[in-house]
């Protein structure tokens, strides 16, 4: 089991004005995310809007991102599809591609744990690299902390990203933990309580924006600097809070005003997949000013 510790970013998909992938946007991207102390990248996860690109643009963003890594950090590979058929295809056709695991989520909202159990076997047993649970309440039905021991002792489910605001929820989860499995948070706000039930490492599309501030959580904890890491976590809220425009309501996702700051930064164009739409005016000056002062 390769372990992951620290901050792992979702990394977002950089389009064209086409809405084509960006592909020396993408290697762009990452080469500014590991000049930070990245723990690894979660590629094709919510935040890159995988839900939203064709089977195509997704082998090309798995193609893209694996070359440029080459195996230096852990690389977890998105192969999530409302069509099972379709992550069994996709698992065949990235196996000969250099990476760490997969992580998939069940975009079914009503179907049961019986059926997301079975799904999940099934994947493991055909997946040439371990597999990550992936659950997020937002996206797919409900996985209760218990429904982690159903799983946890497969031989190639290596994990679960449990995506979650729900404290107890996340400490339950926690629980779970063993040399084998590992257990991701991915709600950037509470960071700093994750890592202090047990938690080793968490994902967030907001390491993009501003990976400074959020590895200084990870690293700050990790010395054991309590109060200095909550500053830290206080110092990042009150950052999130003030890129908060009226996309980010529309779209539920904020990649639209993480492309537009990283457009600023001069990594990406700051498109996004329909149906998301991109920031007005308004809601451009308020990045820029955030922009400005950001120490990432």
């Amino acid at each position: 089991m390769q372990k992951l510790n620290g901050v792992i970013p979702v990394v977002v998909t950089p389009l064209t004005a086409e809405l084509e992938v960006d592909e020396r946007s993408l290697v762009r991207l990452m080469e500014y995310l590991e000049r930070h102390k990245i723990g690894g990248y979660w590629i094709l996860g919510t935040g890159g809007e995988d839900m939203s690109l064709s089977y195509q643009q997704r082998l090309r963003v798995a193609e893209i991102s694996t070359a440029y890594n080459d195996g230096r950090l852990p690389l977890i590979l998105g192969s999530s599809f409302f069509s099972t058929t379709e992550s069994k295809t996709f698992l065949k056709d990235t196996e000969r591609l250099n990476f760490s695991a997969y992580h998939y989520m069940p975009y079914h909202t009503l179907v049961g744990l019986e059926n997301i159990a079975e799904i999940y076997q099934m994947l493991a047993g055909q997946a040439s690299r371990p597999l990550w649970i992936y659950t997020s309440a937002n996206w797919t039905r409900f996985i209760p902390p218990d429904f982690i021991a159903r799983l946890c002792d497969h031989p190639n489910i290596e994990g679960i990203k449990f995506s979650t605001s729900n404290a107890v929820h996340i400490e339950k989860a926690l629980t779970y933990q063993s040399d084998s499995f590992q257990v991701l948070t991915a709600v950037v706000k509470q960071f700093l309580s994750s890592l202090s039930m047990g938690a080793r490492a968490g994902t967030t599309v907001e390491a993009c924006l501003f990976p400074n501030e959020v590895i200084a959580i990870s690293e700050r904890f990790s010395q054991g600097e309590y109060a200095n890491a909550l500053s830290a976590q206080r110092e990042l809220n009150r950052k999130l809070e003030s890129t908060t425009t009226g996309a980010g309501d529309d779209n539920f996702l904020r990649v639209a005003e993480i492309k537009y700051a990283l457009s600023l930064k001069g990594i990406c164009e700051p498109f996004v997949c329909h149906p998301y739409r991109m920031l007005d005016k308004a809601e451009r000056e308020i990045i820029a000013a955030v922009v400005s002062n950001s120490s990432s």
